[in-house]
């Protein structure tokens, strides 16, 4: 049965809500933009785990545009050119924070496919600030981080400032979903409602199946009268359930078997 849209769009605005929630709760910021937070990317892209691109990204999507409009104040002292604002608010924003819908590409693989696709989905944010780092900031000659000055060095400083709080966030996010994903009872509630909830049988469901088919019939069988030819005598005579006797020699018949040698001394 298909799931209600409605039901979706609640979750994923549900799911929204948690991580503008959780972004407020920040370990450590940096001064340029940046911060770790208490897995506030999780949320988020647990919509495209459970429910697909199709959700994920549009979800992400506007998340990015929460996470524009928070930093909007720290654009406009920046004092930026018309052109690395708008360059800004796409890479470091709307692109950076979108991609994280891309976290269920490979959900269809189970636990260790959701995992990939998470950790590929951070990967992505930090490559976008990497090059949000180096095309803004490439006429800049001098940059400082943690104390230390780099001097026309835009791609050692984009991976050093970018990777300072995008490392620790995507760690921690990893962590929090492996959780999620390996421990049986949260498995049950991360998947549970989705179409990932359907599994494919496995042999012992397939085996445990099949005996209880064979159960079944056994006993529709013991319900009938079976006629048969008596293979011992060759007399034709009738019983109900699943054996019989030959009245005439006492030879045992099993119903879907004979057997000759099961004669009564």
């Amino acid at each position: 049965m298909r799931q209600s849209k409605v039901r979706i769009l609640s979750e994923c605005a549900m799911m929204l809500a948690l991580s503008i929630a959780l972004s407020f709760a920040v370990i450590y910021k940096m001064p340029l933009g940046g911060a770790v937070t208490l897995f506030s990317m999780l949320p988020v892209m647990l919509v495209s785990v459970r429910h697909g691109l199709k959700w994920g990204l549009p979800t992400a999507f506007i998340y990015s545009l929460f996470q524009f409009f928070t930093g909007l104040p720290d654009m406009i002292a920046w004092s930026l050119t018309p052109g690395m604002f708008v360059a800004s608010m796409l890479l470091d924003y709307l692109v950076a924070f979108t991609v994280l819908g891309l976290a269920g590409l490979f959900r269809k693989k189970g636990a260790v496919g959701c995992l990939v696709g998470m950790i590929l989905a951070c990967l992505l944010r930090f490559f976008v600030h990497y090059l949000s780092g180096i095309l803004l900031w490439v006429n800049y000659d001098e940059f400082i981080v943690f104390g230390e000055t780099f001097f026309n060095r835009p791609k050692l400083y984009s991976f050093l400032y970018n990777g300072s709080f995008m490392l620790p966030e995507t760690l921690m996010t990893i962590a929090a979903a492996a959780l999620l994903f390996f421990v049986p009872q949260a498995k049950k509630v991360v998947f549970g409602g989705t179409d990932l909830a359907a599994k494919k049988p496995t042999s012992e469901t397939a085996s445990t199946t099949e005996t209880a088919s064979n159960a079944a019939d056994t006993s529709a069988s013991s319900e009938e009268e079976h006629s048969v030819t008596c293979p011992c005598c060759s007399a034709h005579f009738s019983y109900r359930g699943v054996s019989g006797k030959c009245p005439y020699c006492n030879v045992l018949h099993v119903w879907g078997e004979t057997d000759t040698n099961k004669k009564d001394k």
